[in-house]
């Protein structure tokens, strides 16, 4: 008996092919992007890519908690399928730009991040030019810092745009995609050149950088130069005074005048070291205490006046104002200069020839600033609580719980008030 053999067919060698090694193009990814967290804990997820070694981010209007994403699709949420579903869409049909893009060569003639973005994005549908006028650098940090509320912060954006305007030659027409990080570099070489310290290049450079972030979060760019570029560091001198040396200073022997401006700097000591521009706004103590708004943070502050303060108020006590050397200033700022000169020249005098007053300061370099830094020291000297101090100064966070109104106010009262009886008395 022939047993019939079953005849197989050949088997066809077929060739594994990888997709994107095949047509030469990029990788899509899904990407939560924590750089910037918006209102409610959400951070915006993207899609992904990678081309020149230039990382580029597609927005896909889905935002979700950071607990609510697993690294590859959305979890721990009722409407977690339909969001997965609609990402995958996004991240399928990017691929397909990306792939349609390399196939036709327009995505190899591009090697600018944000060229890269937007002809993608424009493919998507997504991108709308924004005018020149709207993308334009020099603009958007005079805008931005006009708005601004505080006074000191108002004018380091305009010293900012004035030395944009002095040395950078094409200002009026540099827009947010042109900055680089070599640009950045070359920017502040202009300015070590023109003599400018560490600390003036370092605040301009941080402001560049705000507007840069405020930029990107008005989705006018999605350049980030800073990514490549370090802002330089200079270390801060020393801006306070030891107990000693304020003692020292309090038990100067002054003119009048630089009574006047010295009991300003002690009532700003004992006042925790407020700010100028809080003290010259006051126009009253209530129940042994003061209210006011700070100018920095606009939020709300209490100070308990010790007696020493309140002794000060009373010397000098104004009719529309609290202090009354305030009301002969239209600004704080036009007091704050006269009040730093007479700081510095307090000290030992010599008369010298035809009777011209020879001043040798104490401090040469002190300013009213001071008095604040000075407290601050003192009171970590003391071992008073980080939190407590922090309090005290204005240094807390954004959260109800730290509004200093609804801070322990009786921590903040008993600081101060064991500073001011170790410096004036010797007590601890």
């Amino acid at each position: 008996m022939q047993i019939a053999r079953k005849i197989q067919k050949p088997k066809m060698k077929t060739k594994n092919i990888n997709y994107y090694s095949s047509i030469g193009t990029v990788k899509a990814t899904l990407y939560l992007d924590k750089r910037r967290k918006k209102k409610d804990d959400l951070y915006p997820l993207k899609v992904q890519f990678c081309h020149n070694r230039k990382t580029c981010l597609i927005p896909t209007g889905i935002d979700i908690r950071d607990e609510q994403w697993d690294g590859k699709q959305v979890v721990n949420r009722r409407d977690e399928a339909t969001l997965n579903r609609l990402l995958m869409g996004k991240l399928l049909e990017t691929e397909r730009v990306l792939d349609q893009l390399t196939l036709d060569g327009r995505l190899n003639r591009v090697t600018k991040q944000s060229t890269i973005t937007n002809l993608v994005k424009s493919e998507l549908g997504l991108y709308t030019p924004t005018p020149r006028g709207n993308n334009l650098l020099l603009p958007s940090v005079i805008e931005y810092g006009e708005r601004l509320p505080g006074a000191g912060s108002k004018r380091t954006y305009k010293h900012t745009t004035q030395l944009l305007q002095k040395h950078v030659p094409d200002i009026d027409r540099l827009t947010f995609d042109d900055l680089t990080a070599g640009w950045l570099r070359n920017f502040e070489s202009s300015l070590t050149q023109a003599g400018l310290g560490p600390n003036t290049i370092g605040i301009t450079m941080r402001n560049i950088r705000a507007v840069v972030n405020y930029a990107i979060d008005m989705e006018v760019t999605d350049n980030y130069p800073f990514r490549r570029y370090k802002i330089p560091k200079a270390k801060t001198r020393k801006r306070s005074l030891t107990v000693d040396e304020l003692r020292e200073l309090f038990a100067a022997n002054v003119t009048e005048d630089q009574e006047l401006h010295l009991d300003m700097f002690k009532l700003m000591f004992l006042l925790i070291g407020i700010n100028l521009a809080d003290l010259y706004k006051l126009t009253e103590v209530e129940n042994g205490r003061i209210y006011f708004t700070r100018s920095k943070t606009k939020r709300l502050y209490s100070i308990k006046v010790e007696p020493e303060a309140q002794e000060i108020i009373d010397k000098y006590r104004g009719k529309t104002k609290l202090i009354n050397v305030f009301e002969r200033y239209t600004n704080y700022l036009d007091y704050l200069s006269r009040c730093n000169r007479s700081l510095k020249t307090i000290g030992e005098t010599e008369i010298g020839k035809h009777g011209k007053r020879i001043y040798k300061p104490y401090k040469p370099d002190i300013s009213i600033y001071w008095a604040r830094h000075t407290w601050a020291t003192i009171a970590s000297d003391l071992d008073i609580p980080l939190d407590t101090i922090a309090h005290a100064l204005g240094h807390g966070g954004n959260t109800t719980s730290d509004i200093y109104i609804d801070f322990d106010q009786q921590k903040v009262d008993d600081a101060n008030r064991k500073v001011i009886d170790w410096v004036l008395y010797g007590f601890r």
